[in-house]
């Protein structure tokens, strides 16, 4: 009874960094345990972090512990994160080019669609066991048929949010309240752009690492464009601080206080989802995501900038959806030096 109630302890306590590590010594020793005949009863990962001196006892004690930990521990941070991927948007302003085409299935150099690179990071890169993707009726069975064709086997859920008709859309906050309610999401949020290229600057996993260490606060990507004119009336832009903390942010402004700009990828935690709610009753302006930064910062949460290089591409106008469809797919390799 003792062991039980302690590995629940460990289970529900320590933090994801030492739970990372702690993960790491026991698939080692479940490793070695492989060779006992305890093997049949234990699951066998192997890992390369932490080594235990070859001359370190594995009791039968500490294997029923590390098992039960290894349960426990893994359930916590499978569920700690749920995904939603925002495409619910009409493509108003690339209809010419793309006709019915939504614009997650531009396909890139490489033959895939945006949604097949955000599909596969999140699928193999992230192990995300469970992913949600919201779009209007129009575009609805086309995503859906896709995903099917290219993804029978993985949870990615397509949620129609009944609306046909671009003068009915509800905006992107307002799909993501949707979604929340929808689908009771009571966890903390991924949530993502359905128009980006991003694979060349960065993968989810680092956006994933980074969350990691700031396990409290609401995040956005941040990039630097160089270049004000960019930004203007187009982009979110953000002005930080020496910790990487945004402590300005104004949306498609005509005057960018800087050059930076915030590219919608979002980790929400839970209390966030409180505050989004009672902003969509106060405020009301639900169309684009960047709007709620403001509400943040006034309400003292701490907003992260996650910092990546300018190689991302927002297929928000025609000239960029050339841009899009030429955007090299070089196998990722993370070389991110991350900012707490």
């Amino acid at each position: 009874m003792f062991f039980i109630s302690f590995s629940f302890v460990i289970s529900a306590t320590i933090g994801n960094e030492w739970g990372s590590c702690l993960e790491s010594f026991v698939n080692l020793s479940l490793e070695r345990a492989a060779k006992t005949s305890l093997a049949p009863f234990l699951e066998n990962n192997s890992a390369t972090a932490f080594p235990m001196p070859e001359e370190a006892p594995v009791t039968i004690t500490t294997l029923f512990l590390i098992s039960i930990f290894k349960l426990h521990y893994n359930k916590r941070v499978k569920r700690n994160l749920q995904t939603i991927i925002l495409a619910a948007g009409f493509g108003k302003r690339t209809k010419g080019i793309l006709g019915n085409l939504p614009k997650i299935l531009i396909k890139t150099s490489d033959g895939k669609t945006i949604l097949d690179h955000l599909a596969e990071d999140l699928i193999f890169n992230c192990k995300q066991s469970q992913i949600y993707l919201i779009t209007n009726s129009l575009f609805y069975k086309t995503i859906k048929n896709h995903l099917h064709l290219h993804f029978p086997n993985n949870n990615i859920f397509v949620l129609d949010n009944l609306i046909r008709n671009i003068k009915q859309r509800r905006g992107a906050l307002g799909d993501l309240l949707f979604s929340v309610e929808k689908l009771k999401y009571k966890r903390d949020l991924l949530v993502l752009p359905s128009d980006t290229a991003y694979w060349n600057s960065f993968s989810i996993k680092d956006l994933l690492d980074y969350s990691k260490k700031n396990e409290n606060h609401f995040i956005t990507v941040v990039r630097d464009v160089k270049d004000r004119n960019i930004i203007k009336n187009r982009f979110g832009c953000p002005v930080l601080n020496a910790k990487n903390e945004i402590i300005e942010f104004v949306e498609k402004p005509l005057h960018p206080a800087s050059t930076l700009v915030a590219t919608p990828f979002y980790i929400y935690r839970k209390k966030h989802i409180k505050l989004l709610k009672t902003y969509a009753q106060k405020e009301g302006r639900l169309d684009s995501p960047g709007n709620f930064i403001p509400y943040l910062i006034q309400n003292k949460e701490t907003v992260k900038a996650f910092i990546v290089n300018n190689k991302i591409i927002d297929a928000g106008v025609p000239e960029d959806i050339g841009r899009v469809k030429k955007y090299l797919s070089f196998p990722y390799k993370s070389n991110l030096n991350v900012v707490d």
